[in-house]
């Protein structure tokens, strides 16, 4: 018998679910099998659309932060003037809302860096998302090429801060210190 295709309520479910059970436990502290002990969506359903725990977070995480994306853009564009201020502001808000997690953060790089074959592919939706979040700050809007450029390298920064930091290698001071060194080097106004 093949498994049931997920409708969007099934979905939202499963998403909310992975990302509340890795933020208390991690990724290693739950099974499939909670999963659908909380959802009731079978396992071979789940693994037909998702391919591994990884590959679920990431995809759950996505999910959320196309919103959040969305979210961001329009907050930053009202409270900051500058475009300096602007993608400090854009970035603190994705930073805090994985650093109030440690477990959710530190499972995101260990999904990020699995090496699975299904995450690059995820991996470009997120960091396009990211990317022109960050385009748009910088711009005040619609992005030219050579903001769109700038964006992809503080994007770049903040991705590897955000691994030293989930790694041990660095404090969680590090990100913000990585993102300001790399404002400073570029030059961006304000």
């Amino acid at each position: 018998m093949p498994a049931a295709p997920l409708s969007a309520e099934q979905r939202q479910q499963i998403h909310e679910t992975v990302i509340a059970l890795t933020t208390r436990h991690g990724l290693d502290g739950w099974r499939i099998s909670d999963l659908v002990e909380a959802t009731g969506v079978s396992s071979r359903t789940i693994y037909k659309y998702f391919p591994s725990k990884e590959h679920l977070l990431l995809t759950s995480l996505i999910e959320t932060s196309e919103f959040q994306f969305a979210q961001i853009r329009e907050t930053t564009m009202r409270r900051a003037r500058t475009p300096r201020t602007r993608v400090l502001r854009a970035l603190r808000e994705c930073t805090e809302g994985v650093m109030d997690s440690p477990q959710l953060a530190k499972a995101m790089v260990r999904a990020w860096t699995s090496g699975q074959s299904s995450i690059p592919p995820l991996l470009a939706g997120f960091e396009d998302g990211l990317k022109a979040t960050l385009a748009y700050a910088i711009a005040g809007g619609p992005p030219s090429p050579t903001q769109e450029v700038v964006a992809e390298v503080i994007e770049m920064v903040w991705v590897t801060s955000m691994i030293a930091w989930t790694s041990g290698l660095r404090g969680s001071e590090f990100v913000d210190q990585s993102v300001r060194r790399a404002l400073s080097v570029i030059e961006l106004p304000g």
